[in-house]
C-alpha cells in the first residue's frame, strides 16, 4: 500500500549504497551507448556498421566475423529497433562479435550475462569478458570492471582498484559512467578519501554528459543537501532526467518525491505510474512500494 508509506528518508547513503552494492539495477553495468546514441564505432568515435539499416545484411556480415556487423545486429535486437526484440538473439549476436574480437560487443555482452538478459547470469564470468575488453582500451568496460571490483560481484572486492578503473573510464571521455562511479566512491571514501565536493563535481560531469547514473547521484546529493544546496525540487528534476533514460532507480526516487509532495506537487496517482514503472525496470524499492 502506498497511503500511510513513511516520509521519504535521506536518500544520500541510501541511495549511493543502492548504486554500489546492487549490480543489475540500481548500479547496472554501463552498455556502451546511453538511451538515444548512435552506436560507437572503436576506438571510441560515433559511427555505425556500414551495412546498417540492412539488419539482414548486418546478420550475413556477422556470420562472416565482422565485428561491427555483429554489434549493430545485436543493438538492434536488444533495443527493438529495426527488429522485434530479441534478447537471446541480441546476447548471441554480441557473443559473435566479441569473440571476432569486437570490444564493444564485448562490454555489451558482459553486461547482459551480468543481468542474466538473454543467456544464464553469471558475474564471475562478466568480469572475465569486462577484464578482456578493457585491456582493449574500451573504456565502458573498464567502468564495469571497476564496479564489479567495487561491489564484490564476480570478483573479490577491492575498492582501491575499482577507483582506478572508475578514473580511467572517467578522463578518456569515453565512459561518463566511470565519473558517476568515481563520485560514489569519493562519498563513501571507500578506495579513496571521503570527498562530498568532488563527489558532486565528478555527479555533475557525468550528468552534464547526460549519463543517467550521475544524474540520479547528483540528485540525491541536492536532497540531502550532501556537498551541494539542499534543493528537493532540483532533485526531482535530476531524478527525471535520469528517469528519463531509463534508469529505474532514479523512477523509484522520483515517484517518492510524488508520492510524498517534496519538490514537487504532491500526486499520488503519479507516483505510483513511477513505482509501476520503475519496478518494471528492476528497482526492488519500487517493487516494494507496491507490495510487491
Amino acid at each position: 500500500m502506498l497511503d500511510g508509506r513513511p516520509k521519504l528518508p535521506a536518500l544520500g547513503v541510501t541511495l549511493f549504497g543502492a548504486l554500489l552494492l546492487w549490480v543489475g539495477c540500481g548500479g547496472p553495468p554501463a552498455a556502451t551507448t546511453p538511451k538515444g546514441t548512435q552506436m560507437p564505432a572503436a576506438g571510441g568515435k560515433q559511427g555505425r556498421a556500414a551495412c546498417m539499416p540492412n539488419l539482414a545484411a548486418c546478420e550475413k556480415a556477422c556470420d562472416a566475423r565482422d565485428a561491427d556487423a555483429c554489434t549493430a545486429a545485436g543493438m538492434a535486437y536488444a533495443g527493438g529497433n529495426g527488429a522485434t526484440r530479441d534478447d537471446a538473439r541480441a546476447t548471441a549476436l554480441f557473443q559473435k562479435g566479441c569473440d571476432a574480437g569486437g570490444l564493444i560487443a564485448c562490454n555489451e555482452l558482459g553486461v547482459r550475462i551480468d543481468r542474466g538478459v538473454g543467456a544464464p547470469g553469471d558475474s564471475a564470468k562478466a568480469v572475465e569478458i569486462f577484464r578482456k575488453a578493457c585491456d582493449g582500451k574500451e573504456m565502458h568496460a573498464c567502468s564495469n570492471l571497476g564496479q564489479a571490483y567495487f561491489a564484490g560481484r564476480g570478483a573479490d572486492k577491492d575498492p582501491a582498484r575499482a577507483v582506478v578503473l572508475f578514473r580511467q573510464a572517467c578522463d578518456s571521455g569515453f565512459a561518463l559512467s566511470g565519473c558517476s562511479r568515481l563520485a560514489a566512491a569519493y562519498f563513501l571514501g571507500q578506495g579513496i578519501g571521503k570527498d562530498v565536493a568532488a563527489a558532486a563535481a565528478q555527479a555533475k560531469k557525468a550528468c552534464d554528459g547526460e549519463e543517467p547514473e550521475g544524474c540520479f547521484l547528483l540528485g540525491a546529493m541536492h536532497y540531502d543537501g550532501d556537498g551541494v544546496p539542499k534543493d528537493p525540487a532540483k532533485s526531482a528534476a535530476l531524478f527525471k532526467k535520469a528517469c528519463d533514460q531509463d534508469y529505474a532507480e532514479a523512477c523509484t526516487s522520483l515517484a517518492m518525491l510524488y508520492t510524498d509532495g517534496v519538490g514537487v506537487a504532491k500526486d499520488a496517482a503519479r507516483g505510483k505510474e513511477l513505482f509501476e514503472l520503475a519496478c518494471k525496470g528492476g528497482s526492488p524499492r519500487a517493487c516494494s512500494a507496491l507490495g510487491r
